[in-house]
């Protein structure tokens, strides 16, 4: 199994970082976790900035794979594309950019990321932009694009069956028309409620052990989210440890399932992606000493 590591676009630049290419060779697949979405780097029809991408493209270390996150996201596509009045264009603006954003091809990519709502069903504004056949219309240009990468849904709110039910589904029909379609696993809790977590985690595991190739790509266990202020920072220390051994009871759990990949959401406490939390979800401590 495959250790990765999500960096955000503010943590490019930091010593943190270089001194964690240089020193630990743990991480063997990186992602870059924002600063390549449509929104982000769309400037004018036919025309995008790929800046954030080709910057962490020439920081992370050579020889290790690079996960592209999500082409289309739920909370962050579509309002560019809304401008253009067909969905022939759309779909035309679409292949622009992902022509460029896909060069070089990535190792793995999640080709759809939450896209479905808490009724199991796929939200409908991606339906109104890109027509009722978008999800295998798109797994198929990216396949076209990238022929030797790793394709995937990933999706969250891993305690709701009708999701998880529709996840299932979508792959095996992609799968039936030919695409080969896997799946990425959000593994996000707060530390309040990991233990259930982890029930949850093994059952979804299970569910797709023997349907597609499975990573886990977003792993994060909040320890302050929501309750900054309200806990003593005497506790600090020992909710570090329950953390440690949360993060590595979801190893093992992953291991034993035959996850491909297993990344962390951010590789070190000193700068989360979670800009707007004062949180430690990192691998790393402060010190870069390697939390197991």
């Amino acid at each position: 199994m495959l250790i990765g590591a999500g960096v955000c676009p503010r943590s490019l630049d930091s010593p943190f970082l270089d001194k964690l290419i240089e020193e630990k060779s743990i991480i063997q697949t990186w992602q870059l976790t924002s600063g390549y979405k449509l929104l982000e780097t769309w400037r004018s029809p036919g025309l995008f900035n790929f800046s954030t991408r080709d910057k962490f493209l020439d920081r992370i270390p050579p020889g290790v794979k690079n996960r592209m996150g999500c082409i289309v996201w739920r909370y962050q596509w579509g309002g560019c594309l809304s401008r253009l009045p067909t969905i022939v264009a759309r779909w035309e603006q679409m292949e622009k950019w992902m022509r460029h954003l896909l060069s070089p091809a990535p190792w793995a990519i999640d080709v759809v990321n939450e896209i479905l709502g808490p009724d199991g069903q796929i939200l409908n504004k991606f339906e109104n932009l890109l027509g009722a056949d978008w999800v295998y219309r798109l797994f198929c240009l990216v396949a076209e694009i990238c022929p030797n990468s790793q394709l995937f849904i990933c999706q969250n709110f891993l305690r709701n069956d009708r999701i998880w039910d529709s996840v299932r589904s979508l792959v095996r029909n992609l799968r039936t028309k030919g695409i080969e379609t896997n799946v990425a696993i959000q593994a996000h809790s707060t530390i309040q409620h990991a233990l259930t977590y982890s029930w949850v985690l093994e059952k979804r595991l299970k569910e797709l052990h023997n349907l597609c190739d499975i990573h886990i790509s977003e792993v994060a266990c909040w320890i302050w989210r929501w309750n900054k202020g309200k806990i003593s920072p005497g506790l600090r220390p020992h909710l570090k440890t329950l953390q440690q051994k949360i993060y590595s009871n979801w190893l093992r759990v992953a291991e034993d399932s035959g996850v491909k990949q297993f990344a962390f959401w951010s590789p070190f406490d000193a700068l989360s992606w979670r800009l707007y939390y004062d949180d430690e979800l990192g691998i790393f401590d402060k010190n870069l000493e390697w939390w197991s």
